[in-house]
């Protein structure tokens, strides 16, 4: 992430995650205590992370993520905060920029493009975003 970024001059992304749901609103408060109640609601759940995406959904670079915890994370998460969040394929981001096709290719070349990585989620966090993904820094973080 800390490469593509410096390469391509992108923004750095502040720190590797999988985003659950976007597009939240509310008073931080109000926010704080729904994550909290999602975070009480869940146990430790495994996610994979697969392949990279090609390119329809981002124009960034983003790793596919999977997992039925996943799944059930975010079933959780619009009945706690609602429905109608943004639901996009479940990712990880590699690098925060449109890139062409062209680009894509040359960095799958050198990473490739198929993964089977997992790990355990143990926790979430509340991250406001903006359009500086370098201040994307969590609010709080509630372990699960």
């Amino acid at each position: 992430m800390n490469r593509l970024s410096k390469e391509f001059k992108a923004p750095k992304i502040t720190f590797p995650h999988v985003t659950l749901i976007e597009g939240l609103l509310g008073n931080e408060e109000e926010l704080k205590e729904k994550a909290e109640k999602l975070a009480r609601s869940m146990r430790p759940f495994r996610i994979r992370l697969t392949e990279i995406e090609k390119g329809k959904h981002f124009g960034n670079l983003v790793i596919l993520a999977e997992g039925r915890g996943l799944e059930n994370a975010y079933l959780k998460a619009e009945k706690i905060f609602g429905e109608g969040h943004v639901h996009k394929p479940f990712h990880l981001t590699l690098l925060l920029k449109d890139i062409s096709q062209k680009q894509r290719q040359e960095i799958l070349s050198k990473i490739g493009r198929k993964f089977d990585l997992e790990f355990e989620a143990k926790s979430l966090y509340l991250v406001p975003i903006g359009k500086r993904p370098e201040r994307w820094l969590p609010v709080k973080r509630f372990k699960i």
